[in-house]
């Protein structure tokens, strides 16, 4: 599988719905939604986000986890994502 560009899962037509899925799922409250977009569009570099195990609220664990699920959901083979 080609590595894609993180831009491109944003246009995915199931984004919208499957982001809030994986935000609910981790626990991220609705104002974390501009972070996640960040990270989808490149703003935001992810692989710098480390949690700091101090309790902040949004965790960018959390936020790595949640983007980690929508990258799963958004690739898999059943919606045509290559």
């Amino acid at each position: 599988m080609a590595n894609q560009n993180p831009k491109d899962l944003r246009t995915h037509p199931r984004y919208e719905k499957v982001l809030l899925r994986a935000m609910n799922r981790c626990g991220l409250p609705s104002y974390t939604r501009l972070s996640m977009d960040r990270i989808f569009s490149g703003e935001v570099n992810e692989e710098e986000l480390e949690c700091c195990h101090t309790g902040c609220v949004p965790c960018n664990g959390d936020l790595k986890k949640c983007a980690a699920i929508v990258r799963t959901k958004l690739r898999h083979r059943r919606w045509g994502i290559f």
